[in-house]
């Protein structure tokens, strides 16, 4: 083949890969600067990872295109230098009858040699090369915009009341007598003493810290910090979550209906779930499958490394040996006292289980009032409140049938106001005059609530008008629920 040939088809693929490489790394330089202009737009902080990987990626795919569909091969190169240079496919004939010889084709090809030894890299150069370097420019001023323009703030929106970051706060001594009082409600519930002692511990700390907030943002984020801890509270000494989650991932059928069955804190055990578990070990197999769940029971109680001596841990132990006790007799009883006996076992059972599981009921609802009542006492919103009190990753909030539902928007704990929206004693729909319009009753009651936080702080009222007016309002979110 012709050495002239050769020397400028490496020089065309050299051009067409630096090409190729250029689009390439323009693309995903225009790709990185949009994600991070978006990023900006939307008030976040640009994700550096997420820019460069996105636009390494963007890159290497077009880079791989591009060779893939337009590398230069032998006859596109061929062509192209016909095409340039006016060649009349002198080269594509070249090189379609190279190795074979002949005078007519010996003479074709020296005249094509001389030909192409003669080409300048200008008469090489395609039409309009300047229109190559309009992207890569393009791509290096988008990427200085990006790196020049600042994260966007949110500004107040126009009949909202925004609140300056740097607004004074004071504590008052309506807050301090609201938090003691709520203080000695924690210390009057019946939640189990250990937590009790920490969510009253927390409480005071939050009023000795509040004494040096003066600004409402670092106000709500000391506020929002203490009810984190006193949720988490709860966690740390309720054990449902972590047993009920071991039962679920058993591979035991049966274990898994238990898990359903026994219930929630605030729900505990569910007599039908219950009886149709009993009712389906009392078959021919009953020896196998009372045998199967009283060993599953016990393992996953285990697994879940939970105290040993918390009550709902040692219900469930002694409920696996109860069933191991009674598969042992099983073959020595008619049918009739079969059934007795096993009546027996899951009535003792539950009378076991069930006051564990309120009790930890009772927990999850003083942390949960708690946080509510804090909320309340200073003006928390739900968009204010960390994710972890938004979605508490605990199953307690489990409903009747069982399924789990993913925890909603007003949500604070997991035995809190469940589906998202405040349940009250009535939500039929009312008329209501300002707006011409038939409502939720709790829709009235969050509007006249949010007013009363702001009015109590702006206005000069004595102690005792304020508990009054503020135990008004907690009444009409919980006294229904309480009795």
């Amino acid at each position: 083949m012709s050495i002239n040939f050769e020397k400028l088809k490496a020089r065309i693929r050299l051009g067409a890969i630096v090409r190729f490489l250029a689009l390439g790394l323009a693309l995903g330089a225009l790709t990185a600067a949009g994600i991070a202009i978006a990023q900006k737009l939307a008030a976040l902080s640009p994700d550096l990872l997420l820019c460069v990987g996105a636009g390494a990626g963007v890159a290497v795919i077009v880079i791989a295109i591009a060779l893939l569909v337009a590398f230069p091969t032998e006859k596109r190169v061929a062509k192209r230098l016909d095409d340039q240079l006016s060649l009349n496919e002198k080269v594509q004939t070249m090189l379609a009858f190279r190795g074979e010889q002949g005078a007519m084709l010996d003479m074709q090809r020296e005249d094509t040699e001389h030909i192409l030894g003669a080409v300048t890299s200008k008469r090489l150069r395609r039409k309009r090369a300047w229109l190559g370097a309009v992207l890569p420019v393009l791509a290096v001023a988008v990427l200085l915009t990006a790196f020049v323009m600042p994260v966007r703030t949110e500004s107040a929106t126009p009949g909202e009341d925004n609140e300056s970051e740097n607004e004074a706060w004071e504590l008052s001594e309506w807050h301090v007598t609201a938090v003691r009082a709520l203080i000695d409600m924690v210390k009057a519930s019946d939640m189990v003493e250990d937590g009790k002692g920490e969510v009253v511990q927390t409480l005071e700390k939050l009023l000795s810290d509040l004494e040096y907030v003066d600004t409402k943002t670092q106000m709500k984020q000391t506020v929002t910090t203490a009810m984190v801890k006193i949720d988490a509270v709860t966690d740390g000494i309720n054990t449902y979550t972590a047993l009920v989650r071991a039962m679920k991932s058993s591979t035991s059928p049966k274990l898994k209906e238990l898990a359903e069955a026994i219930g929630t804190p605030a729900d505990p055990i569910l007599e039908s779930k219950y009886q149709a578990l009993k009712a389906s070990l009392e078959g021919d197999a009953i020896k196998a499958d009372v045998n199967s769940l009283s060993t599953a029971l016990s393992v996953a109680a285990d697994a879940a490394k939970v105290t040993e001596t918390d009550p709902l841990y040692v219900a469930l132990q002694q409920f696996s040996q109860a069933l191991a006790a009674f598969a042992k007799t099983v073959d020595e009883l008619g049918e009739e006292e079969r059934g007795t006996a096993l009546t027996r076992v899951f009535e003792s059972a539950a009378e076991q289980m069930s006051p564990a599981l309120s009790q930890q009921g009772i927990n999850r609802a003083t942390t949960d009032t708690t946080n509510n009542e804090l909320m309340s006492i200073f003006g928390i919103a739900w968009n204010d409140l960390p994710d972890e009190l938004k979605y508490p990753d605990d199953e307690e909030a489990s409903t009747e049938d069982n399924e789990q539902q993913e925890q909603e928007d007003e949500v604070i704990g997991g035995g809190g106001k469940g589906s998202g929206e405040v349940i009250y004693g009535s939500d039929d729909a009312i008329y209501y005059p300002k707006d011409e319009t038939h409502v939720k009753y709790g829709d009235v009651i969050d509007e006249y609530n949010g007013q009363k936080v702001t009015d109590m702080e702006e206005r000069t009222l004595s102690d005792e008008i304020k508990a009054f007016i503020d135990k008004y309002f907690a009444d009409l979110y919980y006294k229904d629920k309480n009795d």
